[in-house]
């Protein structure tokens, strides 16, 4: 059996805890405030609470989603600001040629 040991420390320092289960690692992180976060937390628990699995594989396939969901929101706004910005400068482009002020 191989045993995959974790380390993790909080980012203000202090204590390193060392792990081979997943669970030791939520319980630490239940005082987190962010709702996406808490959401991530609550839903990897709730998977362990029903598969007693570990839960990693889990938290992973939920981080690359949001992180996939993220890209796609950030692809989709850069294309809106594109878009906006497109007709913008048309209608500026407009009102130089026709000499008007408003459209």
């Amino acid at each position: 059996m191989i045993l995959r040991l974790k380390f993790f420390q909080s980012s203000s320092g202090g204590h390193v805890t060392v792990t081979s289960t997943s669970s030791k690692i939520l319980h630490s992180l239940s005082g987190l405030s962010h709702p996406i976060p808490r959401l991530i937390l609550s839903a990897v628990k709730g998977h362990l609470e029903g598969y007693s699995d570990g839960g990693l594989r889990t938290a992973i396939l939920l981080l690359r989603c949001l992180i996939s969901y993220m890209y796609f929101i950030y692809q989709h706004i850069q294309h809106i600001a594109t878009a906006t910005q497109f007709y913008f400068s048309n209608i500026s482009i407009a009102r130089t040629m026709t000499g008007t002020k408003e459209f």
